[in-house]
């Protein structure tokens, strides 16, 4: 007669793990979303997707900007190893250089038509990289003033939300602004919460 040995119990026990739970399972969802938005946004001539355009483009921006930072830390998550307090601030500079381009400089007729609501996200991007290397300055992301994001996401809500009370552009104009202050202020709100919920 043979005796098996108890399974063990509580945490010993090993939790069965998903694809979800994998650190770069968002990265691959937001590059493969980022694609898909950018293909239909410059590449897709058909007109019913010009008639989306706008959405697809500013959508392919934040993708871009979500693949690339949920990215890097997926993969410092499966090295284990820390994240360097540079990344997020060299980041958010790269997307500002790109959002100045296209709001100045680039002769594209759709970042012409826009370049008002890009020469707007700037000055809020260029914040938040110089908010970031301030905490990288100080050598720990941890030592930032509590509730940075969430204030580094409320300004443009703000901002955004203004200008789609006051424009005279046109209601379609007005919808994207405000719907940029939705996005911002979601963020912004979803951080402070969890800032509250897990105090540092």
């Amino acid at each position: 007669m043979t005796t098996e040995d108890p399974k063990p119990v509580g945490g010993d026990e090993e939790r069965t793990s998903t694809p979800l739970d994998h650190p770069l399972f968002l990265p691959v969802l937001f590059a493969a979303c980022a694609v898909w938005f950018g293909y239909d946004g410059y590449l897709n001539d058909s007109p019913e997707m010009r008639e989306h355009q706008a959405f697809n483009r500013h959508g392919f921006h934040l993708l871009v900007f979500l693949t690339a930072h949920w990215g890097y830390r997926g993969l410092c998550e499966t090295a284990h190893r820390r994240e360097n307090p540079w990344v997020l601030p060299a980041i958010l500079a790269g997307m500002a250089a790109w959002i100045g381009f296209d709001g100045w400089w680039s002769q594209d007729a759709f970042n012409l038509e826009n370049a008002p609501f890009f020469r707007a996200i700037f000055p809020w991007l260029a914040f938040a990289s110089g908010w970031y290397a301030l905490g990288a300055v100080r050598r720990n992301a941890g030592s930032r003033p509590r509730f940075s994001f969430a204030i580094v996401m409320a300004a443009p809500a703000l901002g955004f939300a203004y200008r789609g009370l006051v424009t005279e552009a046109g209601e379609p104009e007005a919808i994207m602004w405000l719907g940029g202050a939705a996005i911002a202020a979601v963020f912004s709100i979803w951080s402070f919460v969890s800032g509250l919920r897990h105090p540092r």
